[in-house]
């Protein structure tokens, strides 16, 4: 059987302002003195939990988890109709990044993310690739426009009667662009009722994806409150309408600096979402970089994921800082 390790309780906690009106809650758990580590979210939107520290060695690791801007305990939370969304974007992300990196006076970290935070990581890499230690990256999205395009759209073909659920409350023509923008435009209403109903309609079309996949079931986990199930949707159709702000090729250039940068790529070929041929062409000539293709695993949590990652978190956990 494998097993992760137990939850920790956090031995610091706190709210840190990273300007434009914005807090973000944090917290550091396992050995004040281990190797840092920083765990994102995936979503976007979907804001932290303990359980995504499990992969990690408290003894060795010093694990820090944090809310992306919106969601979770960070403030303003994105399901209040005055938020302003302007303010969210993954250039945004990655400046808070560098902010808690300086406040935790931590010179360099290791960062594991899935799926929406292994972009965000790679985009952090890019972008500060001297404070980055490893990567280890699982259910690969590098958004894409194109990403973007198959997950919120083309997927339809393959599932039409959830898609047109999908649709019909987002857009009445047939552009991936216009649900994004009716979809944002609903999440943001005053009246609270239109807000949960489109944020239900949302998740219900990620949840029909993922459903699909390998030993998943339907009804998969969303956020635990409306409200974070308003600030999930809203999120993630904010940073969809805007391909997260990044170039056409998503974080996919030749000659990005994250190739200096040993990794660990973990990706399910059954991932329907977040096809795997992304993760291939991601690690084409990264020879840094260890990809496992899990014939048998999805986007979701599975045996053989969870032992990949335990393994490649035991062997950076011995290698320097």
């Amino acid at each position: 059987m494998i097993d992760y390790f137990p939850i920790v309780e956090p031995f610091v906690t706190g709210m840190l302002d990273v300007g434009d009106g914005q807090q973000l809650y944090f917290d550091v758990r396992g050995n004040p003195n281990g190797k840092p580590a920083v765990v994102l979210h995936g979503g976007p939107g979907q804001g932290s939990h303990p359980a995504m520290t499990r992969g990690f060695d408290p003894q060795l690791y010093k694990i820090i988890l944090f809310d992306q801007r919106g969601c979770g305990r960070s403030l303003p939370h994105a399901s209040a109709p005055d938020t302003n969304m302007d303010a969210n974007t993954t250039w945004h992300l990655i400046r808070d990044m560098e902010t808690l990196r300086n406040h935790l006076h931590v010179d360099r970290w290791l960062i594991c993310g899935a799926s929406w935070g292994s972009a965000l990581a790679l985009a952090y890499a890019i972008k500060f690739p001297d404070r980055v230690t490893e990567l280890v990256l699982m259910a690969i999205f590098t958004a894409q426009a194109k990403e973007y395009q198959w997950l919120y759209h083309d997927l339809g073909a393959a599932l039409p009667k959830d898609f047109n659920a999908f649709r019909s409350l987002g857009s009445k023509t047939d552009s991936s662009r216009s649900i994004f923008y009716n979809y944002s435009q609903l999440l943001g209403s005053d009246d609270r009722s239109i807000q949960l109903a489109t944020a239900r309609a949302w998740c219900d079309w990620e949840d029909a994806v993922l459903s699909n996949e390998p030993n998943a079931r339907r009804s998969y986990p969303t956020p635990d409150t409306s409200d974070d199930m308003i600030a999930f949707a809203r999120i993630c159709a904010h940073y969809a309408l805007h391909d997260a702000w990044l170039a056409d090729d998503g974080v996919m250039h030749s000659k990005n600096p994250f190739v200096d940068i040993h990794a660990v790529i973990i990706h399910g070929r059954q991932d329907r979402g977040c096809p795997a041929e992304i993760a291939e062409r991601l690690c084409d000539g990264w020879t840094k970089a260890s990809l496992f293709i899990l014939e048998d695993s999805g986007h979701l949590a599975s045996p053989s994921k969870k032992l990949k990652l335990l393994q490649a978190l035991r062997e950076f956990a011995l290698t320097g800082q």
